[in-house]
């Protein structure tokens, strides 16, 4: 076996390692390997020479996360045109009527159905991962997203309890994407690489909002509200199909990996370029972990906020604000460009202060959260004074934006404190952080069934008083720290 030396040398080029006979050998890191002995290549394969294989994991699982989200918030922008009045001209008589007469309560109970299936495969999910892999699991979810999303417009003509039904069937498929990708980067990545990883594959979901919104705002005016759903049913199966040709569950496995890369990730990854199997987790210590609560109260909390506004942004913005279906959308989706872009930022911090000794992983974390979660709620809170629509967009805009910090705090925690546990755990936490996806727009409908700005304030005090909380029980319990309970399972190949 091979350790990391606490003197090692570390910047954008070099990565030196110190074996146990006390021999220095140095890999290029990222960007920089050396050509070793390799397997014959299609042409395909030899285009991406240029990219280790877990950047180029990195890149499939950021475009998986884009299609996943881009199928979880397309409801939330044909639902403005499917409950709104469209004229309808009969013997030279035009009437307006609703294509679907489904009140702000009914909305959320529709909205909030994705995350009653999201929650089913959360624990069970993290265990499937761990199990027959990471990449498996994470192919396979977005795959049955997929289809069940080319079924979603013949469910709502049917009826809004199919469409219900067929939501659900959606969210226990796409369930397993998130535990999945915490197995896929316990296998794939280097200890010192695994924040900037993980936020490239995460920041796909906000990447996935970005477009995701003006796009669907797009077909639905142009094509009708059903052409969402068969665009990213279709978009989602044909990803697989690349998903299957360029991705490899473990390093050893892949056919056309360089020899310097292997063994690199052989040396540098926490399970040694392993799987692992989940044998017997030592439930009693993970739930009396205070590290391991501070997790789910943040991620609950960051959720609160994140998924109020995912799936009743457009609302607010096409009925407060009163904005036009296609303004919506692309309104909508700022916040989540700024998401997406402090989260790039934040993962490449973050590791450059954990490789530079200029933060311990525990202050790194808890800094990032702390930003993300202050931030957010500020921002809120003045969003809620907020009289003009202009200075509205901005601050929802901040806000949001924000909670990519967060991302490089609570959402990588896993892998520190557990890397062999990490998909459980974020299985775990994911489960409790889901259900804000159910109530949240279930309250929002509740509080807003007159849709006056007013009714908005208590939406967003509401998050903000969550925000507040979870930061501060994060700071004062969160760990960066691999936990003594950490190793409870055997190491499998598969």
């Amino acid at each position: 076996m091979s350790r990391i030396s606490k003197k090692e040398k570390r910047n954008s080029e070099q990565l030196s390692l110190i074996d146990d006979e006390g021999n220095d050998q140095t890999y290029s890191s990222a960007f920089q390997y050396d050509d070793g002995e390799e397997k014959p290549k299609s042409k395909c394969q030899k285009c991406l020479d240029f990219m280790p294989k877990r950047y180029v994991l990195a890149t499939m699982t950021f475009l998986g996360f884009t299609f996943v989200y881009g199928m979880r918030i397309n409801l939330s922008v044909a639902l403005v045109d499917m409950v709104s009045n469209k004229s309808i001209r009969h013997h030279n008589t035009t009437t307006y009527k609703q294509e679907f007469d489904w009140d702000t309560k009914t909305q959320g109970i529709i909205l909030g159905s994705f995350f009653m299936g999201y929650m089913i495969t959360q624990i069970p999910g993290g265990w499937i991962a761990g199990y027959i892999g990471g990449t498996r699991a994470f192919g396979a979810g977005l795959l049955l997203t997929s289809f069940f999303t080319l079924f979603t417009a013949a469910a709502a003509r049917l009826d809004y309890i199919a469409l219900i039904a067929i939501r659900i069937m959606e969210g226990i498929a796409e369930g397993f994407s998130y535990p999945a990708m915490h197995a896929i980067w316990s296998v794939w990545a280097p200890s010192l690489e695994k924040s900037k990883l993980t936020t490239i594959s995460m920041s796909g979901a906000y990447f996935g909002t970005v477009i995701g919104l003006p796009l669907a705002g797009e077909l639905t005016k142009r094509l009708g509200w059903e052409s969402v759903f068969y665009f990213y049913g279709t978009a989602g199966i044909v990803w697989y199909l690349a998903w299957l040709f360029l991705i490899y569950d473990q390093p050893s496995n892949h056919p056309t990996i360089t020899a310097k890369e292997l063994e690199y990730l052989k040396r540098t990854t926490p399970l040694g370029g392993g799987s692992t199997a989940p044998t017997n987790p030592p439930w009693k210590s993970i739930l009396t972990s205070f590290p391991f609560w501070a997790i789910v109260v943040a991620h609950f909390c960051e959720n609160w906020g994140f998924y109020t506004f995912l799936t009743t942004l457009p609302t607010y913005f096409s009925k407060v604000i009163g904005l036009d279906i296609e303004k919506t959308g692309f309104l909508s989706a700022l916040p989540y460009l700024c998401l997406s872009i402090t989260c790039q930022i934040g993962g490449q911090l973050a590791d450059y202060w954990r490789s530079h000794e200029t933060f311990t992983t525990t202050t790194v974390r808890k800094l990032f959260n702390t930003i993300a979660c202050t931030g957010q709620a500020i921002f809120l809170i003045i969003t809620a004074q907020m009289t003009s629509k202009a200075a509205a967009v901005v601050c929802v805009t901040i806000a949001v934006g924000f909670s990519g910090f967060g991302k490089s705090g609570y959402l990588v925690n896993h892998l520190d404190l557990s890397p062999k546990y990490a998909s459980l755990l974020l299985g775990m936490t994911n489960f409790c952080a889901s259900i804000p996806g159910i109530v949240s727009p279930i309250l929002v409908g509740y509080l807003t069934t007159e849709e006056k700005p007013e009714q908005w304030r208590m939406v967003f005090y509401i998050s903000a008083a969550l925000y507040i909380f979870g930061g501060a029980f994060y700071f004062f319990f969160a760990s960066g720290e691999k936990q003594k309970w950490a190793d409870g399972y055997v190491l499998k190949k598969i």
